[in-house]
Formats: C-alpha cells, sequence, structure tokens
C-alpha cells in the first residue's frame, strides 16, 4: 500500500497519515507475507499536490514503479525516458 501526503496540506493533516499507517503496521505485523507499506510526503506540497509539472511526472513515475515492484510486473526504462510496460 502507498500513502501519499503533503506536507503543506490543510485539509488533512499530515499528521494523520502517519497514524493511518503507523495502524496499517501494527495489524500488518501479524500477517504473513504481507506487501510493503510506503508513505510518502511531498515536501511544499499541500491537498492537490505538487504545482510543478516536473515534479508531477516525477511522482507519478514513482507510482507506477512502486506497483510494478509490488505486483512483480516487469519493466525495461529506455533512454528516451519512456517507461514501457510489459504485460504478458
Amino acid at each position: 500500500m502507498l500513502i501519499i501526503t503533503g506536507d503543506h496540506d490543510d485539509r488533512v493533516v499530515p499528521l494523520h497519515s502517519y497514524k493511518y499507517m503507523a495502524s496499517l503496521q501494527q495489524i500488518a505485523g501479524r500477517v504473513k507475507g504481507q506487501r510493503p507499506l510506503l508513505i510518502k510526503v511531498e515536501k511544499d506540497a499541500g491537498h492537490g499536490g505538487s504545482t510543478n509539472m516536473k515534479e508531477a511526472i516525477a511522482g507519478e513515475a514513482e507510482i507506477f514503479a512502486f506497483f510494478a515492484k509490488v505486483t512483480g510486473t516487469p519493466y525495461k526504462q529506455s533512454n528516451d525516458w519512456e517507461i514501457k510496460i510489459q504485460v504478458k
């Protein structure tokens, strides 16, 4: 599970995300074969995420990479920064 929060979110206090993740970690510690739990805190971002296009694209790439890793989906990064997903 991936939880994303902004450190300047004025609608959902980032502390709530930390508490939610801590609760999940406590429960997941008892489950055999549990998938990874990850929290990402975006610096200088509010409820809508980052405002910079470069940061937004990098953030989406990180999300896709996380899910590819967790699900075991093979992917290959080409030299032109295009990520090609190989679906069987």
